[in-house]
């Protein structure tokens, strides 16, 4: 009994050499071949477990990553129609005066940020960058937001650009200023400017508005007049054919009327006023020639 309870607890391994010349003979107790298998699974196991934590980190990390990824993407997104609307805006910047109408686009006070981007003198891209990097991105992009929708309805209502084709031949034959009238042959106060053009040549608004006057008036034969957000207000005399009516909702490049020679005229042209709280401004500063 002795010996056959030995035996079971001793394990003997057999070795054999190649050429089967040699022999080797290896006996380990049944606890020390047991340990040794436990050691050797510990020795897999404990590096596995290992991997797995750090694969569970990884898929962490990917997952957070992958959601800041799609954050940027959106952000990024709007900051792309940001860059468009800015671009734009250069394109829109007056060429002409810039100095005079960025400082008070037309009588209109406008924000410090809003004068240096139309001015050309701040990048817009600086101001998204230095906006996004001073707090929450979603409240940074809710104020530019707010600061281009009013930059584009005070675009809307300012009248600029000519109302006339500028594919036609043009010139100016009356500044804004002082002039002898023509009729009188005194010295007078022009409010206007008068455009030369093709006869019956159509005359678009200048700016979002409506129409407050579409008749004729005293001196200035078909008349139509468009009041404007902002306090602005134009007036485009001497019209062959009125296109509109009073009340009436017109659009920067809608056709209100055709060119003419009707009231106190001494041939076919436009005289074209513009006004602010009423008062009458040089309307050469608002001439930019690729605005519709």
């Amino acid at each position: 009994m002795s010996s056959r309870w030995k035996i079971k607890k001793r394990f003997t391994f057999v070795i054999v050499t190649p050429d089967s010349k040699r022999m080797f003979s290896l006996k380990i107790s049944k606890n020390l071949l047991y340990a040794s298998l436990l050691g050797v699974l510990v020795l897999f196991i404990i590096p596995i477990l290992s991997s797995l934590s750090h694969i569970k980190d990884v898929i962490h990390f990917m997952d957070i990553t992958y959601k800041q990824q799609k954050e940027i993407n959106n952000q990024s997104q709007k900051i792309d129609v940001y860059e468009t609307l800015l671009s734009k805006l250069h394109r829109y910047a007056f060429s002409s005066s810039k100095d005079d109408v960025t400082k008070n686009i037309g009588g209109f006070p406008l924000d410090n940020k809003v004068n240096n981007v139309i001015a050309g003198s701040v990048d817009g891209n600086d101001l998204i960058i230095k906006s996004i990097n001073k707090g929450s991105v979603d409240q940074d992009l809710l104020k530019l937001e707010e600061f281009y929708r009013e930059l584009t309805n005070i675009f809307k209502a300012t009248p600029i650009g000519w109302p006339i084709d500028l594919s036609t031949s043009y010139y100016i034959s009356s500044p804004f200023g002082y002039r002898i009238n023509p009729f009188t042959y005194l010295l007078e106060f022009h409010e206007g400017i008068d455009i030369v053009a093709p006869y019956k040549s159509k005359i678009f608004a200048t700016a979002d508005g409506a129409v407050t006057f579409a008749d004729r008036k005293i001196g200035f034969g078909n008349c139509v007049v468009i009041k404007h957000r902002f306090n602005y207000e134009t007036m485009y005399g001497h019209l062959y054919k009125i296109k509109v009516k009073d009340g009436q909702k017109v659009k920067r490049g809608d056709v209100i009327g055709l060119l003419g020679n009707s009231g106190l005229s001494t041939g076919p042209h436009l005289h074209y006023e513009i006004s602010i709280n009423k008062t009458k401004v040089d309307p050469w500063k608002y001439l930019i020639k690729d605005i519709r």
